[in-house]
């Protein structure tokens, strides 16, 4: 009984520590936003505005592909910098790179906002580059939580619920043994001790009291 005990509460503790095990969150593919190819004319600019919020990030990869040096000015940025820059003022701009020819960033949002990714070639008078880009959606969270692992925290809990259940009654049970007082031995009674003690007469078998001398059936004398 001890061994199953142990046993059980081992396997209790293994079944919960696994079931609170930290696991980490992390950026989880949402959508593809585009895939294609475009053209940012000579002293010009091209631009993609989307509705983000700070719980995701987009994955920005592309490459200059032709025109000139086959290189671009990038940056990306939100509304109200977006107006002060096509208004010609100094904008607050992130992941800027000039004369880049391809990039990869994942850029994570940092606030709810309509957000401009920006491809200029104003620095360029004569010559229309060409861009290859491909935007993807990611979001944050945790792997656990996921809709297809709903099953899976059910039967732990449903586990943890059956395990628990079995360790509580291995406990009663053994505290209920160590507390049973043993059983006394049953007393003998006086007249089963008189019953064992009576003597037969040998000459006609009839029982005889404790301590008689002569047989009060037949009167034999007793030895």
């Amino acid at each position: 009984m001890e061994n199953g005990k142990a046993l059980a509460l081992s396997f209790l503790v293994i079944v919960i520590a696994v079931s609170i095990h930290p696991v980490r969150a992390d950026w989880t593919f949402a959508q593809e936003d585009y895939d294609g190819t475009f053209n940012v004319p000579a002293a010009s600019y091209y631009y993609f505005y989307i509705s983000r919020s700070s719980d995701v990030m987009e994955r920005i990869d592309f490459e200059c592909t032709a025109g000139g040096n086959r290189d671009i000015d990038f940056f990306i940025c939100d509304e109200d910098n977006f107006q002060l820059w096509t208004s010609g003022y100094t904008a607050s701009v992130y992941c800027r790179n000039d004369l880049v020819v391809s990039l990869q960033v994942d850029f994570q949002f940092p606030h709810t906002d309509r957000w401009y990714i920006v491809f200029s070639n104003l620095f360029s008078a004569l010559t229309t580059k060409t861009i290859h880009l491909k935007l993807e959606l990611y979001q944050w969270q945790n792997p656990l939580v996921a809709p297809l692992n709903i099953i899976g925290i059910a039967a732990i809990v449903v586990l943890i619920a059956v395990v628990g259940v079995i360790v509580v009654v291995v406990v009663v049970v053994t505290q209920r043994k160590r507390v049973a007082p043993p059983t006394p031995p049953t007393p003998s009674r006086p007249q089963d001790q008189a019953t064992a003690a009576r003597r037969f007469c040998p000459q006609c078998g009839t029982p005889l009291d404790v301590g008689v001398v002569f047989c009060s059936h037949c009167g034999s004398r007793l030895s």
